[in-house]
């Protein structure tokens, strides 16, 4: 038979894991609803940023700014350099020139 303690504890579990999968969620569909808006550039082409981007932050340590800045940029430009990091030249110069207000690069 159960204990009240162990009862409570197993009540508190299933709420904490409940909490858990609703900010999930959230999070989930705050990030799906930001490339829906972004893929379609501001030209109104309809270069497909989000999965350009996602390839372009898989490796990041912080995915979720990385995706930000990325899909900012990809709607700007219309496309997003090959690779993870870095830019080589001819491959979506746009991308790579783009520059914030410090001056640095704004694109990951």
């Amino acid at each position: 038979m159960l204990t009240m303690a162990a009862v409570q504890k197993t009540f508190a579990l299933l709420v904490f894991c409940v909490i858990l999968m609703q900010v999930q969620q959230q999070v989930f569909a705050s990030g799906t609803m930001q490339r829906q808006l972004l893929q379609t550039g501001a030209a109104g082409n309809t270069t497909d940023c989000p999965t350009l981007c996602d390839a372009r932050c898989a490796l990041a340590g912080r995915a979720n700014r990385c995706l930000q800045f990325c899909l900012i940029c990809c709607s700007k430009c219309n496309c997003v350099p090959s690779g993870t990091y870095g830019y080589t030249p001819g491959d979506c110069d746009c991308y790579a020139n783009l520059k914030n207000s410090k001056g640095t690069h704004k694109c990951p």
